[in-house]
């Protein structure tokens, strides 16, 4: 190596000046200056065997004369002597003093450097290095006190992080606990609904059985009794509704305390339709969108509703049958009528091709289809005229030519009887 006082510092970069400071150390690491001996520049950094610490840590203990802290990790069951907001202001402190720590030291050391160069004027150039090199190890020192600053920072910046997690895990751990607790103290008062089976909540149950006539504690749920109570009354209607639990039947507040408001609507309106219908002289309009009723003593078999104006037959649960009386309208739809006029118009068909025979007793129709008027029936063998129904008795006894004159006039009034005098 060259001698230090041959060196014309001035001319080298900072990384060439300290490696050369440092293999001048190597070399003679004890120098004299003030009287002191000291190193010159650099203490070496040397590894410190098996102690755990590496040799960086090592050179910061030194610095700092103190260990870096601790950090214990996170977890949910630790108990912190600082808050996460603590130490969030301690991280943003540190970093804030490193930033001035390193500025400082660039300031001292540009200053430092201009203080060397007027050594090398003023005095000797060897206690000009001295004082450019001693300044490079308090630059090189200060801002390995920065970096331990910011790092301390990150990591109370990191445990700050982790702490506020932990304390979330508390609070959500906390949390499961209490609502554990409370699902825990729930079902340890839950109730078995005796139609369901479901376990369901007390306030589900009536304080009371259906009636006061049953002897059991109320075991079915407000949902199952009302399901019940509509099943019944679409069954039985408005009589012996009963108890799901035993055969107590229930009476009109014993269905409206335990049926839902529809099923004791209709239960009620039912009521009230009985009750009513069984009046002698009350009855209900037959109109579709009306549903009132009345009292009809006057007249038992005609009703004009005062609500809607319709006009009905109380007999025969019809709509008013005008200009017809009840008896007429029986003969009506009964079909009497119809079968009269069904005969009467068969009659005249068969009178039209046919003639009844005129024996006593026998009324047998004959139909003349050749010969002569001379006609004897079949069933009773009497003879008669087929033009004016004369007996053949009768037709002797007066004579064919007396017959003939007086057959044209007794065949159009059938009504009159013979004998008669044609005179």
């Amino acid at each position: 190596l060259p001698a230090i006082r041959d060196i014309d510092w001035s001319k080298l970069e900072d990384d060439a000046a300290k490696h050369f400071a440092e293999a001048y150390d190597a070399v003679n690491p004890w120098v004299a200056i003030d009287g002191v001996h000291e190193r010159l520049f650099f203490e070496p950094h040397r590894d410190s065997g098996n102690s755990g610490t590496s040799p960086t840590d090592s050179f910061m203990t030194a610095l700092t004369n103190a260990p870096p802290t601790a950090y214990e990790g996170k977890g949910k069951a630790r108990a912190f002597d600082r808050t996460p907001l603590q130490l969030e202001r301690e991280s943003e402190e540190l970093q804030r003093l490193a930033e001035e720590a390193l500025l400082l030291a660039e300031d001292q050391f540009l200053l430092a450097k201009k203080e060397a160069a007027e050594i090398a004027v003023k005095q000797t150039r060897g206690l000009a290095e001295s004082h450019r090199y001693d300044a490079e190890r308090r630059y090189t020192i200060m801002r390995a006190e920065s970096k331990m600053m910011m790092a301390q920072s990150a990591r109370l910046k990191q445990e700050a992080q982790d702490r506020q997690q932990a304390i979330l895990l508390q609070e959500q751990f906390l949390t499961e606990q209490q609502e554990a607790a409370r699902i825990a103290d729930e079902r340890a008062r839950l109730r078995d609904c005796n139609v369901c089976g479901d376990a369901k909540d007390p306030l589900e149950f009536a304080a009371k059985p259906p009636s006061a006539k049953c002897e059991h504690p109320p075991t079915t749920c407000n949902d199952c009794l009302e399901k019940w109570m509509a099943s019944e009354f679409d069954g039985k209607g408005g009589e012996g509704i009963k108890c799901p639990e035993c055969p107590a039947t229930l009476d009109y507040a014993d269905v409206q305390r335990a049926a839902s408001p529809a099923t004791f609507e209709a239960y009620d309106k039912l009521l009230t339709r009985l009750a009513l219908g069984s009046l002698e002289d009350f009855a209900w309009c037959l109109a579709p969108t009306c549903g009132s009723g009345q009292l009809n003593p006057e007249n038992r078999n005609y009703m004009d509703c005062k609500h809607c104006g319709y006009k009905q037959c109380l007999r025969h649960k019809v709509q008013w049958h005008l200009d017809e009386t009840c008896e007429q309208y029986d003969h009506r739809v009964s079909g009497a009528r119809a079968r009269e006029e069904e005969e009467r118009q068969t009659e005249a068909m068969l009178d039209g091709v046919s003639k009844k025979c005129p024996g006593v007793g026998c009324g047998w129709r004959i139909q003349k289809t050749e010969g002569c008027d001379h006609m004897t029936c079949k069933k009773c063998r009497w003879e008669f005229c087929w033009q004016c129904l004369a007996s053949q008795k009768e037709i002797k006894s007066v004579g064919n030519t007396a017959h003939e004159v007086t057959c044209k006039f007794h065949s159009t009034n059938l009504d009159v009887a013979w004998p008669f005098n044609v005179h």
